[in-house]
């Protein structure tokens, strides 16, 4: 397995719809619940093109990416928001996600943040898991900000010292 973590490209654009098509479906994750069309998917890789964003590429196919912005105010330019992480479910525990938060964390490194957070909703036991293991601990959450089938969720927040 040859795994590559590189900035997005926009010919990734059809990638892209795949894992946000597969990534809607999904009861532990905040994101929209309708179709990503092929026009969405076209202006999400131009608007992911101006920040920090990074794929992950297993034998040259598209299987992860991750999201993030530094903040841009003259009080949060210290810190980077990560805000979306997925990874197709076939492609999960191979090491992609933890590949993607350890390049955008030596990116943002590199570019003088101090802080790299995100939110995560309780739920998502993998996750948590995951970002405890890379350095991140919580430091608060939203109390039901989340909602999944009908049920209330806490959204955890987590940060890491870079």
């Amino acid at each position: 397995m040859a795994l590559v973590i590189r900035k997005i490209q926009t010919k990734d654009w059809k990638a892209i719809k795949e894992i946000y098509n597969e990534w809607r479906t999904a009861n532990t994750y905040a994101v929209p619940t309708d179709v990503f069309s092929d026009k969405l998917a076209k202006q999400k890789v131009k608007d992911l093109n101006k920040g920090v964003n990074l794929i992950a590429e297993v034998d040259k196919k598209v299987v992860g990416l991750i999201e993030s912005k530094q903040g841009y105010l003259p009080k949060t330019k210290h810190t980077l928001n990560i805000g979306q992480l997925n990874v197709l479910k076939a492609y999960r525990k191979q090491g992609a996600a933890k590949a993607l938060v350890k390049q955008i964390c030596k990116i943002a490194k590199q570019k003088k943040i101090k802080i790299a957070f995100l939110y995560v909703a309780s739920t998502n036991k993998p996750a948590i898991s995951l970002y405890k293991e890379l350095g991140f601990i919580k430091t608060g959450y939203i109390k039901n900000q989340l909602k999944f089938k009908n049920k209330y969720v806490n959204n955890n927040i987590m940060s890491k010292t870079l």
